[in-house]
């Protein structure tokens, strides 16, 4: 039988009048009448951090949490005692490095070129080291830096970089590694970044840094068909007639060459791994014609091995990578594909057949959640696969589903959905389902942003924006859920 929703006991966001409360800035263990001694043990389920400010990143150690404001620019707020100041002007995105030593902001696009600043625990405000123009990384290997290019004054493209471990409480150093001329009628640069190497494309031209000699060194490879390795230290030449040569960054040797089948229609190229690479060749005859022809391959030093008869790529995110593939079984029906998610190249961890379908997976990759069905029509269920006995779980009305991330010890699928009400309104609910039991933790009141999970413990960070109106002008906060 499939399960449904339903409340645990007296639910934390039971009451309406417990939301009022909660925006006046009130926390749910209040509500419930904690005690000095309870509320003191640990954090309060739900927090309203900051109001009319929309969420940027929470480092991964929950210590420091970036937000924009409308009129306050970009804040820093320290977590365990809710200190907050102005540390920019208003940035449009913004992400602590991997050890939450770091935060890289990027302001908004003005004639054509976005600020950059740099800001560490510590500091009073932020370091602007530049205004990059097409390209900005930022590496987190045996070196950790941030590079980007930038227009100097006498109209030419400097490829900048600003190593963190540089980057004292006064001041960030920047290097310019070299300067190419600019390309009016081709401004666009790209930037490549790894330990030792640092790829810019400009066109069809390509450019090697080495990051331990300091040699630039252009490379005789178009960069129209080049792909490279996620640590850089391998790159990719696809030539007509889907012929793959693989090559050593450090030397440029020659590692492998293959073929694969030569693509009539179009083709996409990338790699899966250090040493193998994914093609998807198109076959079909004419654009939108139906039935698609379409076949994905791995490359690697061994030849190439037709995987699906489906376009695949590789899904974004660390090691282990999955492959995700993608067939439409209907030129007029949105709804009818099939997916599948790939262990390796050929090897199939899960797939959902003839029928909407969006995949969540965990991080160890042994649990995925499938959505299926038609959003906003009755039957869209979360279907569980994983290692232990589970039911699908049908989504209430309007059929809608936002989030979508998991939670251990135990392992759980944190989700909101809205629900229609007996009386014709409205309710959005934060819950949790092991595929077996779901529970409605807490009841939001607004619109939920994307869900930012960090561990140890389990929270939850999103901007919440209230209902109706415009993202623009609506009222919003940054909300804290513990689990």
């Amino acid at each position: 039988m499939h399960s449904v929703l339903h409340r645990a006991g007296p639910l934390l966001m039971g009451a309406r009048k417990l939301l009022g409360l909660l925006l006046l800035g009130m926390t749910v263990s209040h509500c419930r009448g904690a005690s000095p001694g309870e509320a003191d043990a640990g954090p309060p389920p739900v927090q309203t951090l900051l109001r009319d400010a929309a969420l940027l990143d929470v480092d991964g150690q929950q210590r420091f949490l970036a937000a924009v404001t409308r009129d306050d620019g970009t804040l820093v707020q320290e977590l365990s005692t809710g200190t907050t100041w102005p540390i920019a002007p208003k940035a449009e995105s913004g992400s602590f490095t991997r050890e939450g030593n770091l935060l890289v902001l990027q302001g908004p696009v003005t004639n054509d070129v976005r600020a950059l600043w740099v800001w560490q625990p510590g500091q009073a405000q932020a370091h602007e080291v530049g205004h990059h123009w097409a390209s900005a990384v930022v590496n987190e290997g045996t070196r950790r830096y941030l590079a980007f290019t930038e227009k100097t004054p006498d109209d030419a493209v400097a490829l900048r970089m600003v190593p963190f471990e540089t980057c004292t409480a006064e001041a960030c150093p920047v290097r310019t590694l070299f300067r190419i001329e600019n390309d009016a009628y081709y401004p666009v640069a790209t930037l490549h970044a790894g330990d030792r190497f640092i790829w810019l494309t400009k066109k069809e031209r390509v450019w090697r840094v080495d990051l331990e000699s300091g040699e630039v060194k252009p490379i005789e490879h178009s960069a129209t068909w080049l792909r490279f390795s996620p640590s850089r230290t391998r790159f990719a030449e696809l030539t007509p007639g889907q012929h793959i040569r693989m090559y050593d960054s450090a030397t440029e040797a020659l590692l492998w060459e293959t073929t694969a089948e030569a693509s009539t229609w179009g083709f996409t190229f990338s790699f899966f791994d250090e040493d193998s690479v994914i093609l998807n060749v198109n076959q079909t005859e004419e654009f939108g014609a139906f039935p698609e022809d379409r076949k994905s391959f791995h490359c690697s030093a061994q030849g190439c091995v037709q995987v699906a008869d489906a376009q695949c790529e590789p899904r974004p995110g660390n090691p282990p990578r999955l492959l995700s593939c993608f067939r439409r079984n209907s030129p007029t029906v949105n709804y009818s594909h099939d997916s599948i998610l790939m262990r390796t190249p050929g090897v199939v961890l899960s797939q959902r057949g003839d029928v909407f379908s969006d995949s969540y997976v965990s991080e160890d990759t042994e649990t995925v959640v499938w959505l299926t069905g038609k959003p906003s029509e009755p039957g869209l269920k979360l279907e569980w696969e994983g290692v232990q006995p589970s039911q699908p779980l049908v989504l209430p009305e309007p059929y809608y589903l936002r989030g979508g991330v998991f939670v251990e010890d135990p392992r759980r699928f944190v989700f909101s959905v809205d629900k229609t009400l007996p009386d014709g309104g409205k309710e959005r609910v934060l819950s949790t389902w092991d595929g077996q039991t779901a529970q409605e933790l807490y009841r939001i009141d607004g619109i939920p942003g994307p869900f930012l999970m960090r561990t140890q413990p389990s929270t939850l960070y999103t901007t919440v924006r209230e209902f109706g109106g415009d993202v623009v002008t609506n009222p919003s906060a940054i909300q804290r859920f513990s689990f």
